[in-house]
Parts: structure tokens; C-alpha cells; sequence
């Protein structure tokens, strides 16, 4: 499975993204104000199902999230 979003994340913020204390503040694809609490969710239940989620991304460019 493969997913893309139009806002890219910056190299060094990608590991932060999945942690559940780390809180983004950038708007979302339609300037919704986000939590950052849904990717944490997802990447928890793919590792309770034995997968791993990997991110490809730069800012400014679209981030690729691969199951």
C-alpha cells in the first residue's frame, strides 16, 4: 500500500513524527490544524501487525508513506 500527501516533511523531522509527545505545527494539505495523532496511531497498529511504515520525503515535495 502506498499514500502520498502534497506537503512534504523536512529529512530531520521524520523520526519525530511517530512520536506520540512530538507535536508538528504545520497546517494540513487544506490548512486544517492537525494533531499529528493518526500517523502515531497507524505506524503503532502496522507494528502490532508485524509491518513497518516507511517514509520518502523533502520539503516542499510530496512524502511517500509505504506499509
Amino acid at each position: 500500500i502506498c499514500n502520498e500527501i502534497t506537503l512534504g516533511i523536512p529529512t530531520e523531522r521524520i523520526d519525530s513524527i511517530f512520536k506520540i509527545d512530538t507535536t508538528l505545527s504545520n497546517p494540513g494539505t487544506k490548512g486544517e490544524v492537525v494533531s499529528g495523532l493518526g500517523i502515531h496511531v497507524c505506524n503503532k497498529l502496522i507494528q502490532k501487525c508485524g509491518g513497518k511504515i516507511d517514509v520518502i520525503s523533502q520539503e516542499g515535495q510530496v512524502a511517500t508513506f509505504k506499509f
